[in-house]
């Protein structure tokens, strides 16, 4: 068994003459085994005893050291290294070289003046970097795509994803006034998943702000900016040429319809209950539509409804309005006889302020051009001949 003898050698000759010595000698099979951690300070993950580092070179502590050690060696990665007691007498090393990220295992070897050998072994993890993601949950992302940050949802829920058990610290700031609205703190899922619903905001432009802290210290963060709007204004609708008399009254077959609303907005167009079509606003809110086709004359009623980028719709704006009978056949037109200096219908004349006159319905909208530009316009013509003077 283990520990310190002594032996005696007596010699005798035949002359019965004795001489003897003595021997001490130690048997030891047995080193202790050693224990090794990462130093306090390199150790970054929650806890001191996680083994998880964000360190990349780093230092461990070596202990239960023997006194009677020959060597310490540690292995990491495949690789081996002498470990010598520093003036403190501290058996500390550092590894020389920085490591990935990944899972590593440090084996720490004794081996004392008699031969005998002990390891401990060390499982610890590089972890460097992190990642965070925050989106607006699209069930909630009421604008025109579900990724545009646009709702009318005064309590929009977010989501996103970051390391399994890392720590999120959420912010919510209103960007007019810079005043914090929400903080919250949340631990994520094992699946890497998390979300979270803040309490009713008013309209308003707001930054979403995501600090992730995972299990080795390392942080990340990310922000978005999203708008809350839950109301939108009542459209206008006019006819764009309205008769002089009564401005439901359009003037032709296909009449263009304008009018104003929010801006960015689509205007949904019915008639007569039907929808027909649809409008968009531009940056003004200035929208017009005009029929695909021909109307039958009669009287109409033309309903349109605006929804906004943010999904808010107005209520409903009726248009009565009357198509009325036109008659196609062009107006005659000539020279007065007055106007008229060359011969009988040849459209020449010394006056430069002629007198044009034709025929036409009554109660129609003449409009006179000369090539091309409109020089004249006679309101609802009481009588059947038209009467204008041309002055170039």
């Amino acid at each position: 068994m283990d520990g310190t003898y002594k032996i005696e050698i007596v010699a005798e000759d035949i002359a019965g003459n004795k001489i003897s010595k003595e021997v001490s000698f130690t048997i030891d099979t047995i080193v202790s085994d050693p224990s090794i951690d990462l130093l306090d300070a390199d150790d970054t993950g929650e806890s001191a005893v996680d083994n998880i580092t964000s360190v990349t070179k780093p230092r461990f502590v070596i202990g239960n050291v023997p006194a009677d050690i020959d060597t310490v060696v540690i292995r990491i990665n495949g690789v081996s290294y002498p470990v010598t007691a520093n003036g403190n007498n501290l058996w500390e090393f550092q590894v020389p070289v920085a490591l990935n990220d990944g899972v590593y295992e440090a084996v720490v070897v004794f081996r004392d003046i008699a031969g005998n050998t002990s390891e401990t072994k060390l499982p610890f993890t590089i972890d460097t970097t992190t990642s965070v993601s925050v989106r607006m949950e699209p069930a909630s992302d009421t604008g025109s795509s579900n990724s545009d940050n646009l709702t009318n949802k005064q309590n929009p829920k977010f989501e996103g994803t970051a390391e399994p058990n890392a720590k999120l610290v959420i912010t919510i700031v209103d960007d007019k006034s810079g005043r914090e609205v929400l903080k919250h703190t949340i631990t994520v899922g094992a699946d890497g998943n998390w979300s979270v619903t803040p309490n009713i905001l008013p309209d308003g432009m707001y930054t979403i702000n995501v600090v992730a802290t995972d299990v080795a210290g390392n942080t990340a963060q990310t922000q978005e900016r999203f708008t809350i709007d839950t109301v939108t204004i009542d459209p206008t609708i006019r006819l764009s040429d309205p008769s002089i008399d009564d401005q439901h009254e359009a003037t032709s077959l296909r009449p263009e319809f304008k009018g104003l609303a929010e801006a960015f907005s689509t205007i949904m167009i019915q008639w007569d209950g039907k929808v027909v079509g649809s409008a968009n606003a531009n940056a003004n809110g200035e929208w017009s539509w005009t029929p695909p086709s021909v109307l039958a004359p009669g009287s109409y009623v033309v309903s349109i409804v605006a929804k906004d980028k943010a999904g808010n719709e107005s209520s409903q704006v009726d248009f009565p309005v009357v198509i009325p009978v036109i008659d196609v056949t062009p107006p005659t037109i000539k020279l007065s006889e007055e106007s008229d200096s060359g011969a009988l219908g040849d459209f020449t004349t010394n006056n430069k302020t002629p007198t044009l006159v034709g025929n036409t319905l009554p109660n129609a909208i003449v409009s006179i051009y000369v090539d091309g530009v409109k020089v004249a316009r006679r309101q609802r013509i009481q009588r059947v001949d038209i009467l204008s003077s041309y002055r170039k």
